[in-house]
């Protein structure tokens, strides 16, 4: 699911406006967190074995908004949901780019 959808399910869920420019913070913090991690990862191990992780980790936002959404707990737990979004985003452009041909051989 796409990150806005996710911030009109913190809305649903009592997330109002002010609070809004909260999550998108935390968008700005998740890539800051996340782009060192990325860089040594791909750096070291490769691009593909860094996708390969990225694709793993892209799987857990769906299911941390599905407890979100049965919990009560707010803003916090959505602040979480975003960096990490964010923060696999970052993986998959960092995982992606130079790669025209689509190459991964390593």
């Amino acid at each position: 699911m796409a990150l806005p959808f996710y911030v009109v399910a913190s809305s649903e869920r009592g997330i109002d406006a002010a609070d809004t420019g909260i999550l998108l913070a935390a968008q700005t913090a998740g890539a800051l967190m996340y782009n060192p991690l990325w860089g040594w990862l791909g750096d070291g191990a490769g691009k593909r074995t860094m996708l390969r992780i990225v694709a793993f980790v892209r799987m857990i936002p769906p299911v941390i908004v599905l407890g979100l959404l049965q919990t009560e707990s707010g803003l916090v737990g959505f602040v979480l949901l975003v960096v990490v979004i964010r923060g696999d985003d970052e993986g998959r452009d960092l995982g992606l780019s130079g790669l025209p041909d689509g190459n991964l051989s390593r």
